[in-house]
Parts: C-alpha cells; structure tokens; sequence
C-alpha cells in the first residue's frame, strides 16, 4: 500500500494522484496545473460534473472553475451542458483522447509552425531585398526548409494519424479488460 494521503471529502486519492500527474505534464506543456487537474477528474469520472461538485473535488474556487472551464472549452477538451432535470449547467471532458490532442495540436502547434514558416519566408525575401550575402540566404532557406518539413509532419499526423491510430486501437478492442 502506497503512503497515505490526505484526503478530499469529494475527491478519491486515485484521481487525486491521477489529477496531479495530468496537471504536471499540461503545466509542462505551458497550460495551468489546474486546467489538467479539472480535465482528469472529469474524464475519470466519466459523467458531468456541475460547477460545485468539481470546486469540492479539488478544492478551488467558483471563479477558478469558471475560468477554467472556459479555458478547456475553448481548448475544445470540455464540453459544457445544462441539464433539463434541474436546470444546472455540468461539464463533461472530450472522451475522446486522439479527437481532442488533434484539436489541441490543430490550434497550437498548426499554427505556430505556419506562422514561423510564414517569417521565415518574409525573412529570406528582405534579406535578398537588402542584397545579403548569399551564405546567409541559404542559412535562412535551410531553416525555411526545417519549418516547411515540421509544417507538413503536422498536417499529416492530425490528418491521418487520429483515424489510423482509431483502427489500430479498435483490433485491440476484444482483447480489452472492463
């Protein structure tokens, strides 16, 4: 048995751990802690939460969640809906995992190599414009290069590798434990 942790009265120490190990790698990847910590409790939850139950879960405030959940709605990682039992607005995280990575690298990654790209083009026309050495336009080119390469690896893993890696993951489906 692992060493005992303190407890939440709403959260189990497995999401608890769970939470805290997603919220360090999104932190890693430049997003809050907290962002990772709310995606995971409600993946791992697997239904909606209301706003309340997710501030007992981990312990934060209304205003933290609201921004929170805005944040990985916008992200494309939460989705947000208002139940017509009682009315109360719950969310619930993308269950997809490949679905919402590609979202995630679409908006982020995509864009951030087209615009590198894209300076790196503006960069190699006015240094010809200035009449720069040539030795320091093919440095620039090979960079253009480098960015034209990540840019056609990243269309091509978000529109191909989510679908194939679907397909590998559905002949692995029988074999699965519940």
């Amino acid at each position: 048995m692992g060493k005992a942790r303190e407890s939440r009265a709403d959260i189990a120490d497995y999401e608890a751990v769970a939470g805290e190990a997603v919220g360090r790698v999104i932190e890693f990847w430049g997003f809050k802690r907290n962002q990772g910590r709310l995606w995971a409790l409600l993946y791992m939850r697997g239904h909606p939460l209301t706003a309340q139950e997710i501030m007992d879960a981990l312990a934060i405030s209304k205003g933290a969640v609201s921004i929170l959940t805005k944040e990985l709605e916008g992200w494309g990682v939460l989705k947000r809906r208002r139940d017509l039992g009682d009315g109360l607005l719950r969310y619930e995280a993308e269950a997809e995992l490949l679905k919402m990575v590609a979202h995630v690298v679409r908006r982020r990654e995509f864009n951030l190599v087209s615009d590198v790209r894209a300076s790196l083009e503006e960069a190699r026309d006015l240094a010809k414009a200035d009449g720069a050495d040539k030795a320091v336009i093919a440095r620039i080119d090979t960079m253009l290069l480098l960015a034209r390469v990540a840019d056609s690896t990243v269309r091509f893993l978000l529109d191909r590798v989510p679908t194939e890696l679907n397909e590998v993951a559905s002949l692995f489906a029988p074999f699965k434990k519940s």
